[in-house]
Formats: C-alpha cells, sequence, structure tokens
C-alpha cells in the first residue's frame, strides 16, 4: 500500500482541480488508478469511480488478491468486477448519480460506445475528459521523487558495467545478446522489469534514434545505448555514446570525436539553463542553437526531452512547440543528438529534477567520451 497521506493529497487535489461540471470521474488508466489508490494491475482492464466522497474501485477475479493486498479498504472500496461493468452500474444506481465523467483518452472507442449504452439506459449525463491527472503527475512529490532517485542510481550501475566490459568481449555478442545482458544486469540489480526495449546501436545503426537492437555481431566503433529500468512502478531513461577501441577502420574516429563533443557541450548548455520559469521551447531552442550552431541542425530532429514517471515518456516535452512553463519538482529528460545517415549518430541523455534556480542531474558520471579497449 502506498503512503496513505500522499494518496489522500493527490485525491484531494484532484477533486479541488476538476471543473464543477466534470464531477464523478471514472478512471480506466493503470497508471492513474495507481497513482490514486496504491493497485497497479497492468492490462488488466480495472476502473475507479471517484465520487464527491467516496472512491470504488473495480477489479476482476485475477487481479482482485493483489488490489486487496494494495488499497487502503478505509479510503477505497474494493468491488468484484466482471466484463459487463454490472457492478459498477449497481454502484451508480445506489449513489444517485446523475452525470459521470470518463476518462476517454484511456479506453477504446468500442468499450466507450458499450459503457455509453448503458449509462444512457439509466439516464445517466456522460461526459469526458482526456488526461485527467496531466498537470497533478507532472509534479513529482516527495515519495516520486526519493524512487525516481533510487532508480537512476540502480541504472547507472549498469553504465559502470558496461565500461568495465573489454572490447573482445563486447565484440562476441550481437546488439540484442548486449540488449539481454544489460537487462538481466539491471533485474539483479533490483529492477522489476525495463522501461522500455533497450537500445543497442552500433556503428551505422546509432543514425537511428529509435533503432531496433539486431542480431548483428557488434564491431569497433561507435555504440550508443539507450536503457532504462522501472523500479517500484516508476521509470529511468538515460542513453550513453561509446567507442569501442580507440584504433579502429569501421568509422572516421576524428569526425565522431568532433560530433561526440557538440553533443556534450550542447547537453551541458542545456543543463545549465534548465530550471523553474524557462518554457520547454526555450530549453529545446538553448541545445537546437548550439548544435545548428555546428551546421548539424538537420541532424538533431527529435525533441530536446519529456517527462518521466510511471510513464517513461510523459508530459512535459521539451519540444520546440511546447510553450509550457517548467515548474518546480517536474522531471525530465535532456536528450540531445547527432544523427547522420550512413555514418552515425551520438546521443548523450540525463534524467533531472527542475528547481527554483537550476536542475538536479540524476546521474554523476562523468561526461567525457568513453573509450572501451
Amino acid at each position: 500500500m502506498k503512503n496513505k497521506e500522499t494518496l489522500l493529497k493527490r485525491i484531494e487535489y484532484l477533486r479541488k482541480s476538476i471543473p464543477d461540471n466534470k464531477k464523478n470521474l471514472l478512471i480506466f488508466n493503470e497508471k492513474n488508478i495507481y497513482y490514486l489508490s496504491g493497485f497497479y494491475g497492468k492490462d488488466s482492464s480495472s476502473s475507479l469511480l471517484l465520487t464527491e466522497n467516496k472512491i470504488y474501485l473495480f477489479v476482476n477475479f485475477i487481479y482482485y488478491e493483489a488490489a486487496a493486498e494494495s488499497v487502503d479498504p478505509a479510503e477505497t472500496e474494493l468491488i468484484l468486477s466482471d466484463k459487463k461493468n454490472k457492478a459498477l452500474y449497481e454502484i451508480i444506481k445506489k449513489e444517485g448519480l446523475k452525470e459521470i465523467t470518463l476518462e476517454s483518452g484511456s479506453i477504446t472507442y468500442s468499450d466507450f460506445l458499450n459503457i455509453e449504452k448503458e449509462l444512457s439506459e439509466l439516464n445517466i449525463t456522460i461526459k469526458t475528459i482526456d488526461f485527467p491527472l496531466k498537470e497533478l503527475r507532472q509534479i513529482k512529490d516527495e515519495t516520486e521523487i526519493e524512487i525516481i532517485k533510487t532508480n537512476c542510481k540502480l541504472t547507472e550501475t549498469c553504465v559502470d558495467f558496461v565500461k568495465n566490459r573489454n572490447s573482445d568481449e563486447l565484440k562476441q555478442m550481437t546488439e540484442a545478446e548486449f540488449a539481454f545482458e544489460m537487462e538481466g544486469f539491471l533485474i539483479k540489480k533490483g529492477a522489476s522489469s525495463r522501461s522500455f526495449d533497450f537500445i543497442i546501436a552500433n556503428n551505422k545503426n546509432s543514425s537511428k534514434p529509435h533503432h531496433v537492437s539486431e542480431n548483428s555481431k557488434i564491431n569497433s566503433g561507435i555504440i550508443l545505448m539507450d536503457f532504462g529500468m522501472i523500479l517500484q512502478n516508476y521509470c529511468s531513461d538515460i542513453t550513453r555514446t561509446f567507442l569501442i577501441d580507440d584504433i579502429n577502420e569501421n568509422i572516421n574516429k576524428k569526425k565522431f570525436k568532433d560530433i561526440y563533443q557538440i553533443v556534450k557541450e550542447a547537453q551541458l548548455t542545456a543543463l545549465s539553463a534548465c530550471k523553474e520559469g524557462i518554457t520547454a521551447a526555450e530549453l529545446d531552442k538553448v541545445a537546437r542553437d548550439y548544435i545548428a550552431g555546428y551546421d548539424y541542425g538537420d541532424n538533431f530532429g527529435h525533441s530536446l526531452g519529456h517527462g518521466v514517471g510511471l510513464s517513461v515518456h510523459e508530459p512535459p516535452f521539451i519540444s520546440p512547440v511546447n510553450n509550457q512553463i517548467l515548474k518546480e519538482s517536474m522531471i525530465i529528460t535532456i536528450e540531445p543528438g547527432i544523427y547522420i545517415p550512413g555514418f552515425g549518430g551520438v546521443r548523450i541523455e540525463d534524467m533531472v529534477i527542475v528547481g527554483k534556480n537550476k536542475c538536479e542531474r540524476l546521474y554523476n558520471d562523468s561526461k567525457e567520451l568513453i573509450i572501451i579497449s
């Protein structure tokens, strides 16, 4: 069970933030349910009804025991449900509710139509809201910050794990095998699973920002690693670009080192600028302008970063088109990159906590280029 006081604060804030004309909120997103109740059921088709005075959690038999162990019965009434949501409709009638607001962005259109039909027959007015917890989840509370800091410390041990390998060992593996090995290392360190499919990109493959790790042998040259783990349902995300063997024939070493230096300085410049009050677009521009100053602007085609929490990619998105003002206790990534098709790429990514006057970097390793020999 999550900290009771923390959950109550979240629920109180949500009740106050929801417009008066959109009360009686029915939530379907499994991460939002966890955020408010302490129960996380991946792909469980659970739902949570938040009325003015009560909270109901509806779960099917498969997840009932886990939910019972997770929620506070004094605050959340746990109800065994079924595929046809009969229990939900019974509670709605019992409570005498006249209108329901559905979290529409988290269910299929087909499910929406089925619920709409049933509620219409009960003469319930239906309203929708796409992301009711969007603002709330962007500002991380002390509980979340503590978990994410611990996660990042564990995640960083995998950077050291890679640094301590020798090039001969790496070159015995494929990209996919090395991704599997890194994931196993993090599981042994305490991760419950990965945040996303690990990206291990060697040489020319590193020019593809979201390359899918292949069953091709790792060779001397560039190795870009983008990975993260889940700890207590919260994600981490980190990218490092190393060089395998200082002397090799697979890449233009000088060109690579020049690009690495540009990306490193772009990231350091953005880290220095990151603080409460700057907009996402302004922060993105800091790194983008630096890279463009070296004529690589067209080779940095993605946003500078994104929020991280229960999801590995969540608001705020640090992009040229987002004028949202960053606030204290947001946790975001800063990850500039340069990608040259046919040659390779460099990306350096850190997670940071936005502060009033500066940001706090959650990884402590050096930015200097690592050469694995």
